[in-house]
């Protein structure tokens, strides 16, 4: 019998999080997008789906907390297809959408065109990303599952919370969900860590990250807003006058600031 090695199960346990994980980080040329947890995950996730070549990687979370920009930096990065999907999404509107982002001449017959995708696919097998698919008919995910069965592409699947049943239910697209991986809004020390810096007084940000619940939509849309004030308070007054910055806003301005907006992350 093997001999157990002292700590082996949490050594294993970090292992594999490592494993499936892979460290990956966000590249230093997108200042734009923040290097948050959610962003992390999604962008280990499917990295890992990518390297193992599953059929689907699922992503799902709440509105606001980067799952478009993080999906749309990894199709750059990778060479990848990002594809949004609107409102009852055709199968045949998919492949047309496939063969854009993919450089393909289009053709006016529906399924020469799918197989001349299908042979580009096949030649050189690309991530592709099919963002909002609460928006697509069954047809249409069949059709996602057929390019993943016959090119060894990855397909991911990104929605929000709530319309993840709705796509689990089918067994055929189940069964090739190779990794999932749910986004969630800020935590509040995670939150004061990435904006300790930005100027704003520690309970200015209390209030700020109140009203948004680390949702990033609406922590850039609120301070958006504050910022502006100040622009346009600064432009009214004589330059010799002293420039009002970040520090003097107070969480009071903060609440009549999102009493003004629509910012659906917070409690309130």
């Amino acid at each position: 019998m093997t001999e157990p090695i002292l700590g082996s199960l949490e050594m294993i346990r970090q292992a594999i999080a490592r494993a499936v994980g892979e460290g990956v980080l966000l590249p230093e040329d997108r200042p734009d997008l923040l290097n948050t947890t959610a962003t992390r995950i999604i962008t280990e996730r499917v990295r890992f789906g990518l390297k193992r070549q599953f059929k689907f990687v699922l992503i799902h979370g709440p509105a606001g907390v980067g799952k478009t920009a993080t999906l749309k930096n990894l199709a750059e990065q990778t060479g990848g297809a990002y594809i949004r999907c609107y409102p009852d999404f055709s199968a045949p509107a998919l492949v047309r959408a496939a063969a854009e982002r993919l450089q393909i001449t289009q053709v006016e017959r529906y399924h020469v065109l799918l197989n001349i995708v299908v042979e580009s696919l096949r030649r050189n097998p690309r991530l592709i990303i099919l963002d909002d698919i609460e928006n697509i008919p069954r047809s249409t995910l069949g059709t996602a599952k057929y390019l993943a069965d016959e090119t060894k592409s990855t397909i991911v699947l990104c929605t929000m919370d709530e319309y993840v049943p709705l796509v689990r239910r089918y067994r055929d697209i189940e069964s090739r969900i190779g990794i999932v991986a749910q986004a969630m809004p800020l935590k509040q020390p995670e939150f004061a860590r990435l904006y300790a810096q930005s100027g704003f007084s520690p309970a200015t940000l209390k209030s700020i990250y109140a009203h948004t619940g680390g949702v990033m939509r609406d922590i850039e849309n609120l301070i958006r807003s504050l910022d502006d004030a100040l622009e346009t308070l600064n432009a009214e007054i004589d330059e010799n006058q002293p420039r009002f910055t970040r520090a003097h806003i107070e969480p009071q301005n903060v609440d009549e600031a999102a009493a003004l907006l629509n910012l659906t992350g917070g409690s309130k």
